[in-house]
């Protein structure tokens, strides 16, 4: 689970009427959203006046150092009726058992989308970070909250075209994003692109998207069928899936997840006893510490063509997927990929 933390800075640093002023004072400054996630989106540094065709090596601190570093953010606040800077921070709550690093290899170089070389030089056997667990609430901060807003970007996003989608995904740009723009611009590509170039520097439309929400009746939330048949198709009892979609509002990715990750909750049904909560989800008996099974490359140096290669290790040994060819390899270029799957160290 994600909390995308934005605080505002002190007052001192804010230029804004007495009016805002005293509306800070009875109200506080900071805006927490929570999302459900298992991938970290992680900034990769590069030199904009170097060659970015060429190889370059960065160590894991400076990836780190980015990412936990606060982000300056223009937004809307409603309790001062006005736009000001809030400073931006990512944590996570949570640890999932793996956990996927989504490495932004390809960025925007003068509104020309370009492939990052960057060879990361990451220790595959321990990977901490514990730098992103979610500081304790402080006593000034409060949740912003946008129900209207998110059930309207909610039903627009079900109508989104999907071959613009793929379209706009194809150039670079992030689901979330692609989905805001063709929204925004009623699933026009060409418009929804222009959208997006005038819009590059707004981190708010990476945003996770809405769930949508289940009405529950007086026997709890209802599930679907079909995706009670979807689990059950995976070996889990019946009890078992509709459990897991009660409790992930009938989401079958999430229900699938919750079944792998609480064993202890079917080990109970099976035996007939109540279920238990998992201890998956009490933080303070979980480890940040992870490390690396797996890799997916691109081999390419475009963002228009390429082809993708994937490394997992097996046990004490790595694995080369291409297509057809797999075989064992002793030296994978794990830092070179622009997914890097994690494995809690339990």
């Amino acid at each position: 689970f994600f909390f995308l933390m934005i605080r505002r800075p002190p007052r001192s640093t804010q230029s804004r009427s007495s009016a805002a002023s005293d509306v800070y004072k009875r109200q506080q400054s900071t805006w927490v959203r929570e999302a459900d996630a298992t991938e970290v989106r992680v900034p990769i540094p590069y030199d904009k006046n170097s060659d970015l065709k060429q190889e370059y090596p960065v160590t894991d601190k400076e990836i780190w150092d980015i990412l936990q570093a606060s982000e300056p953010v223009e937004a809307f606040c409603e309790n001062c009726n006005q736009k000001v800077i809030f400073s931006k921070n990512i944590y996570l709550r949570t640890w999932p058992k793996y956990l996927v690093l989504a490495l932004q290899r390809f960025v925007f170089d003068d509104w020309v989308p370009k492939k990052l070389h960057a060879n990361i030089k990451l220790p595959l056997d321990h990977v901490d970070l514990s730098f992103l667990s979610l500081p304790p609430k402080r006593g000034d901060e409060f949740e912003i909250k946008e129900e209207g807003k998110m059930e309207e970007e909610e039903d627009e996003a079900s109508k989104v075209d999907k071959e613009g989608l793929e379209s706009l995904q194809n150039m670079g740009f992030t689901e979330n994003r692609c989905i805001r723009a063709l929204i925004a611009n009623g699933n026009n590509v060409e418009a929804a692109l222009n959208w997006l170039f005038d819009n590059a520097g707004d981190e708010s439309l990476d945003l996770p998207l809405p769930k949508k929400k289940v009405n529950k009746g007086p026997q709890g939330p209802a599930v679907s069928e079909d995706n009670v048949q979807i689990i059950q198709g995976m070996g889990f009892t019946d009890k078992q899936a509709r459990r897991a979609l009660e409790k992930t509002d009938n989401n079958v990715d999430r229900a699938i997840d919750y079944l792998f990750n609480h064993p202890d909750d079917i080990e109970d049904e099976q035996a007939g006893a109540p279920a238990q909560e998992a201890k998956h989800f009490d933080v303070e008996s979980q480890t940040a510490r992870y490390r690396v099974v797996g890799s997916l490359l691109h081999l390419g140096s475009s963002v228009n063509s390429g082809h993708y290669v994937c490394y997992t290790r097996k046990g004490d040994h790595w694995i080369y997927f291409n297509d057809e060819k797999v075989y064992r390899i002793e030296d994978p270029p794990v830092g070179k990929g622009y997914l890097l799957f994690l494995e809690r160290k339990d």
